[in-house]
């Protein structure tokens, strides 16, 4: 049975917006991901490859992927030891203030995706961080949540 590029093309174009759909409603506007990376800066050996243990010290960067970068007034983060901790930071990121900020921490923005520096820590091997987003109207996404 033969189809017509016409109704192969309807097909493929349905799937996609039931697709996109499903996307959206998984995702609260507008964050489509986010994740963090931890790279050891110190304590290696002489072979250049890091020591992983409790006095290395690594620096961390969490990376979000917006669809959307109107509307956003702060990027609200979190990072601790345990699941939901704040201890190691607790930290408002204005949308579009790049570069450092004075404390460690630094944002930068290119399109659609932010990394924001949150700073140098030892021995952070397993870590907690947490993200939601602040909308000009007042409103907040849920809370995204990263561990290692």
């Amino acid at each position: 049975m033969k189809r017509s590029i016409e109704s192969v093309s309807l097909s493929l174009l349905t799937g996609l917006m039931l697709f996109g759909g499903a996307a959206y409603s998984q995702h609260p506007y507008p964050v489509v991901s986010m994740d963090v990376s931890n790279v050891a800066i110190a304590d290696t050996m002489l072979s250049g490859l890091p020591v992983l243990d409790d006095s290395t010290w690594f620096e961390t960067t969490m990376h979000v992927a917006v669809y959307d970068t109107t509307g956003i007034d702060y990027l609200e983060v979190k990072l601790g030891t345990t699941e939901g901790g704040s201890e190691l930071l607790s930290r408002n990121f204005s949308f579009d203030v790049s570069g450092g900020l004075g404390d460690g921490t630094s944002y930068h923005r290119l399109g659609y995706d932010i990394d924001l520096g949150l700073g140098n820590y030892r021995g952070l091997l397993k870590y907690f961080a947490g993200l939601r987003i602040k909308r000009s109207d007042g409103t907040y996404t849920g809370t995204f949540t990263f561990s290692r």
